[in-house]
């Protein structure tokens, strides 16, 4: 099936370029693709091969500390990505997110950034969480910028904890708090 045969799901979270929907298994080959993609998968610790099986597990497992998106591009109709939000622990009010914008060819066009938006959007507008946090590889400079462009503060940088490109890496903790998002939003 071309990726312009497809059906557009229904909207969960809606933005100006981008919408995310659940994860579909009609759509292994892509996240399959995408999670495999040598280009990809080295700004996300993915050192050994992801199988289908195991993309498979991840759709259909069900549990309240993990919420799985696709990211849909809405001009283009098609889907472009995959996001997580992980580790929610809903009595210390905390999670965790991470994205990827698996066709390249979207790469460099600010959704990146609109995705983590509305994740965070979602997170504390509606989840009613605390605390966010994201692991960024050093070498990522991009998804760097991305999560300072939204607020996100460099909370802890463990030296030395990844592998990238044949060189050793930084782990980089980024978090954001519910109250510097509500006085980034706040009108008054």
């Amino acid at each position: 099936m071309k990726t312009s045969d497809l059906e557009i799901p229904p909207a969960f979270l809606n933005g100006p370029q981008i919408n995310m929907v659940p994860l579909m298994t009609d759509h292994i080959d892509l996240y399959f693709r995408w999670q495999n993609d040598a280009e990809i998968r080295k700004y996300f610790g993915n050192s050994v091969p992801i199988s289908q099986a195991s993309i498979n597990e991840m759709i259909l497992k069900t549990d309240d500390s993990t919420i799985n998106f696709e990211i849909w591009h809405i001009a283009d109709k098609k889907p472009i990505g995959m996001a997580k939000i992980s580790g929610i622990n809903w009595i210390r009010r905390k999670c965790s997110i991470g994205g990827l914008i698996g066709e390249k060819s979207y790469w460099g066009q600010g959704l990146a950034t609109e995705l983590t938006q509305m994740l965070v959007d979602y997170i504390f507008g509606e989840l009613n969480l605390n605390k966010i946090t994201a692991l960024i590889y050093s070498p990522n400079k991009r998804s760097q910028k991305c999560a300072e462009r939204i607020g996100f503060q460099l909370e802890a940088k463990i030296g030395d904890a990844g592998y990238f490109d044949g060189e050793y890496c930084d782990d980089l903790y980024y978090s954001l708090y519910l109250k510097d998002w509500k006085e980034k939003n706040d009108p008054n």
